[in-house]
């Protein structure tokens, strides 16, 4: 996964940004929003994967999207790299969408 991240970040254009957070019962950001590659690859290479299985995908994308997104102009994208196993959220999938 963490291979898969770096590339991506390798095929970002001078004008692209991109932010990393790793979530499981929290959020949290290794990485502001930024165009700085050498920064977001050390964020890739500093998260870790969670002990228990298991996140709130739902309330990371949200604080992402009504946060750090919020004021960011034009098109965005988030990928999330998740093992599926959802737990504990409180933004509902309606919401999320909305």
């Amino acid at each position: 996964i963490k291979k898969a991240a770096r590339d991506f970040v390798k095929v970002f254009r001078p004008e692209d940004r991109g932010m990393i957070a790793s979530f499981d019962y929290a959020v949290r950001v290794l990485s502001p929003l930024t165009g700085d590659k050498k920064r977001l690859r050390d964020a890739i290479d500093d998260a870790s994967i969670a002990r228990q299985a298991g996140s709130s995908m739902q309330d990371a994308v949200y604080r992402v999207v009504t946060g750090d997104f919020a004021r960011v102009p034009g098109r965005k994208a988030i990928i999330v790299l998740t093992d599926g196993r959802v737990w504990g959220r409180t933004i509902s999938n309606q919401r999320l969408l909305e």
